[in-house]
């Protein structure tokens, strides 16, 4: 992979944790970043921004992004992120830990788009839907999104397959729920609602709350 490619998915990845330490909800658990990362890739073309990854695999225990696994741990490495309550099943072979930013990530953030204009509205778009997932943060356990979210929920993709929302099919259902809500709220207010306002109330959604028992 050109090392452009690496570059940004590892800002991607560090703006993620970056938003959600602005919600207050760093440091976050290995499986819950999953989630986040899940929802930001799927929701963030409702801000105009193309995902960074449009497949995920489908697991019982939520979204699954193995292969940023190792830049995660690379952001590690470059003291970008920080480690928190580390340990290792042997039985199960598998590890838990949670992850943080560091000062220096947050500086690299901010130092990157001062200098690249387009990483501005990618920011503003993570942050903003890290916000969200902050305000209601059931939004991504995995029992709701198998539960309710319009990609993850859906009989066509059963546990373990990947789920594609853009890859080799052009089909985002979870985008297209919250451009229904957007469409809804617009003809009670007769004008169009900010991004934020329908992804709040899907989040909120997600989380069991009153949306989704209308």
């Amino acid at each position: 992979m050109e090392q452009t490619d690496v570059l940004f998915r590892r800002f991607w990845l560090l703006t993620v944790l970056g938003g959600l330490e602005r919600a207050g909800m760093c440091p976050v658990e290995f499986r819950s970043f999953n989630s986040v990362l899940y929802l930001v890739n799927t929701i963030s073309s409702t801000y105009r921004v193309q995902p960074l990854i449009s497949t995920v695999v489908k697991e019982a225990s939520g979204p699954l992004y193995a292969d940023l696994t190792w830049d995660i741990d690379r952001l590690v490495g470059m003291c970008l992120c920080s480690v928190h309550d580390l340990k290792f099943d042997s039985n199960r072979q598998e590890r838990f830990v949670k992850y943080g930013i560091t000062e220096q990530g947050i500086n690299l953030i901010n130092v990157a788009v001062a200098e690249i204009s387009i990483l501005e509205k990618i920011k503003e778009a993570i942050f903003s839907i890290a916000l969200a997932y902050g305000r209601n943060p059931a939004s991504g356990l995995e029992g709701n999104l198998l539960l309710l979210d319009a990609n993850y929920a859906t009989n066509k993709y059963q546990l373990r397959d990947v789920i594609d929302f853009g890859v080799w099919e052009d089909f985002n259902a979870t985008e297209y729920s919250i451009d229904y809500i957007s469409q809804c709220l617009a003809s009670r207010m007769m004008r169009q609602p900010p991004s934020h306002v329908p992804v709040n109330l899907y989040t909120e959604y997600l989380s069991g709350g009153a949306y989704a028992r209308t």
